[in-house]
């Protein structure tokens, strides 16, 4: 399955949300002011759970209300590759990243993140065995 070439903005949810799939491509797609940014109702823009082999490439994810792109928990098998994830905020407490990884063994590549809430790049616990190069991040 390939979702490209959406504008998604100003979702009550999660921008893209995808969950226990494999061979999943999302690519060249902006997704914007996901959620709100108040404690309960906050929103990633692209969010990958329990999924594998997929790619998330080209894509646009800025002012959302949560972290731009992440990768939860048992997804593994993922390539992150030249997104843009920038102006991500929680609003109520310093927690929103550019890409937040916590599934294993993933490639992260060639991003550019910048201006988010906390840092561009997590590697957060169970984030282990993954690849990370080429980004950029400020």
């Amino acid at each position: 399955m390939t979702i490209t070439g959406f504008s998604v903005t100003g979702t009550s949810s999660h921008g893209i949300y995808v969950s226990n799939s494999t061979n999943i491509t999302i690519s060249a797609n902006t997704v914007t002011n996901s959620g709100f940014p108040t404690q309960g109702s906050n929103a990633r823009g692209i969010y990958l759970a329990a999924t594998s082999s997929a790619t998330v490439s080209g894509n646009t994810a800025d002012n959302n209300s949560a972290t731009g792109i992440m990768l939860g928990g048992g997804t593994s098998g993922v390539t992150v590759s030249y997104n843009e994830a920038s102006r991500n905020a929680e609003g109520w407490r310093r927690n929103a990243n550019g890409i937040n990884v916590i599934g294993p063994g993933n490639t992260i590549i060639g991003n550019v993140l910048h201006d988010n809430e906390d840092s561009g790049l997590q590697f957060y616990t169970g984030g282990n065995n993954n690849l990370a190069t080429l980004n950029v991040t400020y």
